[in-house]
């Protein structure tokens, strides 16, 4: 939600796996594209900068997967869980 409040950034797509909150991402940002699959957004050029903001369990594989795709990664709780894995993820 803050991510489209900054008017620098732009939101070209959200990831969902569940069908059931399409309708809001549509609603909320009617612009931005629906990936089903991670791999979508790590296949998109367009796709400059990926926000995790999943479950934590999450965190580390999907942040780790951005950053070998060459994307620029926004995580908010990697640092505070998981300090001694991030050698491994450059």
């Amino acid at each position: 939600y803050l991510i489209s409040k900054e008017p620098r950034i732009s939101v070209h797509g959200v990831f969902a796996r569940r069908p059931e909150v399409h309708q809001q991402i549509k609603s909320d940002l009617p612009q931005a594209l629906i990936y089903t699959e991670l791999e979508q957004v790590l296949e998109d050029k367009a796709v400059d900068l990926v926000v995790v903001a999943t479950a934590t369990n999450t965190h580390f594989d999907f942040t780790s997967r951005a950053l070998k795709a060459g994307k620029n990664v926004v995580v908010g709780t990697l640092a505070n869980f998981c300090f001694p894995l991030k050698p491994r993820m450059c």
